[in-house]
């Protein structure tokens, strides 16, 4: 009798012995199938079919795993391939957080006034250009006044000009650095007169 894990060769191989079978008793009786086997037929049939059943839910189910992990797999691809585009992206854009600006394209005309403009003063062309382009901000502003200040009283103590303090001075206020400008005057103008002509 048909087993219930056979496979489906076997079952093949059962149909058509049970083929052969019944030709030759219809050769020889005129009769397909004796009403007696009928039963054992029926059952091996119900057998298989639970087998075979079994078996396409387990190719669905495999199936459905590999499609799964095909996916996850496309996915993960996917995700790789937008990192490493990403990351050659943002290679060709250079920050300045210390400024809030992000992405500027790297070699262009304001990444290199705001490269100067870290590292020290830039003069008025360069910072209208920034504003002219829509890249000053109060960041931006208040450090080329500030770095301006610098230059302005560099000069001041190099030549001891007046109007090179005065426009460090001036620098100052406009870079919001009103500490340094009482500093720098506490330190080159002794204000004690000025307490005297107060009172």
């Amino acid at each position: 009798m048909v087993k219930k894990n056979d496979n489906s060769n076997e079952f093949f191989n059962f149909c058509l012995k049970m083929k052969v079978n019944a030709k030759k008793l219809k050769a020889t009786t005129g009769e397909e199938f004796s009403n007696d086997k009928l039963p054992k037929i029926t059952e091996a049939i119900e057998i298989y079919s639970a087998a075979f059943d079994q078996q396409e839910l387990a190719l669905q189910q495999e199936a459905e795993r590999l499609k799964a992990v095909e996916k996850q797999e496309l996915a993960n691809r996917i995700k790789e391939k937008f990192r490493l585009q990403e990351a050659q992206f943002l290679k060709s854009f250079c920050d300045f957080p210390e400024f809030g600006i992000n992405r500027i394209k790297v070699g262009s005309h304001a990444a290199k006034i705001l490269i100067r403009l870290q590292s020290g003063a830039i003069n008025e062309q360069d910072f209208l250009w920034l504003e002219d382009k829509g890249f000053n901000n109060e960041d931006v502003t208040q450090a080329f006044y500030i770095n301006r200040a610098k230059s302005h009283l560099a000069q001041w103590k190099s030549s001891n000009k007046p109007w090179s303090l005065v426009n460090a001075i001036a620098d100052y206020r406009k870079g919001k650095s009103s500490q340094e400008v009482l500093g720098l005057l506490n330190q080159t103008i002794p204000l004690s007169f000025l307490k005297a002509i107060r009172s």
